[in-house]
């Protein structure tokens, strides 16, 4: 069912941040595209959200006048456009790798969350001094 996440599925994360896209959660953007947000409001990992979905969450951001929404309106303005490449392998930016809290051996988690995807280290949590 497009747009609905279940399940984890571990991967590893390659020295230049690729990392294999589950088969299970490729056919959740219409367009093979991304945005991976930051976390925000003490979460962990990134969130991976289907570009289609993603101008609706902003404009019902923008639409909630509740001061809890200004940090994720900060996420999302931080977030980026990542594409599935032909090999089905997601490019992490540099920037946002520290967001996962990637271990030496480098795995993570693919982990459904029925809307959205969140991508975390196994390290516990992550980096946030960028």
């Amino acid at each position: 069912m497009r747009g609905f996440f279940l399940g984890c599925f571990q991967r590893s994360v390659s020295k230049d941040g690729r990392v294999a896209f589950p088969t299970e959660f490729r056919d959740g953007s219409e367009d093979g595209k991304w945005f991976l947000i930051p976390p925000f409001a003490g979460g962990e990992g990134l969130i991976l959200v289907p570009s289609g979905r993603f101008n609706e969450e902003i404009t019902r951001l923008q639409t909630d006048a509740a001061e809890s929404r200004t940090d994720e309106l900060a996420a999302l303005r931080r977030s980026v456009l990542v594409e599935i490449d032909r090999q089905g392998n997601l490019l992490i930016p540099g920037e946002l790798l520290a967001f996962i809290g990637l271990g030496e051996d480098r795995e993570v988690a693919f982990v459904g969350e029925m809307a959205n995807i969140r991508l975390v280290g196994k390290r516990g949590k992550a980096d946030r001094t960028l």
